[in-house]
């Protein structure tokens, strides 16, 4: 007896979603892996604790292995009680840090205004 159509279609489709997990967790392991070996997660992590009361941390990359720039809101004030997270701010300035002796150091004297 053949096989129902329903039944062969029903497993090719399983069998692409498998390799479609499959490749989807090969690319968020290796993004991680990335990260970790780049120094790109310490860098993050250590410019998240620049902004001061009143700013708010927006994102930062790194240029190379020793130098970064962070990108500051500031002047933020909560869009309303509810949403405590969202913050409306009136501008944005960027920083570089520089890494030595293996801590990220900021360059207080980049400190630039976007807008």
């Amino acid at each position: 007896m053949k096989p129902k159509k329903g039944k062969r279609t029903e497993k090719i489709i399983t069998t692409i979603g498998l390799v479609l997990a499959c490749i989807g967790l090969l690319a968020v392991a290796y993004r991680v892996y990335d990260g970790f070996s780049s120094g790109a997660f310490q860098f993050q992590h250590a410019m998240e604790k620049i902004p001061i009361e009143g700013e708010d941390y927006c994102c930062s990359d790194m240029i190379d292995e020793n130098k970064g720039v962070a990108f500051i809101n500031y002047d933020c004030i909560p869009v309303n009680r509810v949403t405590k997270g969202i913050k409306e701010c009136k501008g944005r300035y960027y920083i570089f840090a520089n890494k030595i002796n293996g801590k990220w150091i900021v360059d207080e004297d980049s400190k630039q205004v976007i807008w």
